[in-house]
């Protein structure tokens, strides 16, 4: 029941290396996760999406040097687990090179940039306070 891949057709217009780009970075980044041991819960609170920082604009500790916004694409890349990490980077494996196919590349990278940001805001949007 778990799909590992799929039927593209002949006619794939191009090599989806955004998609492996980002199934790569994605398991990188969590390995790097995994590495950080007890300053991971800092590490997640820094570059994950915090709905107060978004509401009101500003860094809680612990802050990065980068505008608070930006971990509105930085959360993107977190992951809470290996299940997490594996069946995100399963679907995308699956599904990512028949949409990159159908976008082009630049498509592809607007279309997952625009979702992950959405995603944020979803989670803003549903506690606007929460820290």
């Amino acid at each position: 029941m778990i799909p590992f891949s799929d039927q593209p057709g002949p006619r794939r217009r191009s090599t989806p290396v955004l998609m492996v780009t980002l199934v790569v970075v994605n398991v990188l980044i969590f390995i790097y996760e995994l590495s950080l041991d007890n300053a991971l819960p800092r590490f997640i609170q820094a570059y994950g999406v915090v709905p107060y920082e978004i509401t009101s604009g500003r860094d809680i500790p612990p802050t990065v040097p980068l505008p608070v916004y930006f971990t509105l694409i930085t959360s993107m890349f977190l992951h809470g687990g290996v299940l997490h990490v594996a069946g995100n980077m399963l679907f995308l494996w699956v599904f990512g090179d028949n949409v990159e196919d159908t976008l082009g590349h630049f498509g592809f990278l607007l279309f997952y940039v625009v979702a992950g940001i959405l995603a944020g805001l979803s989670q803003v949007l549903i506690d606007p306070s929460a820290q």
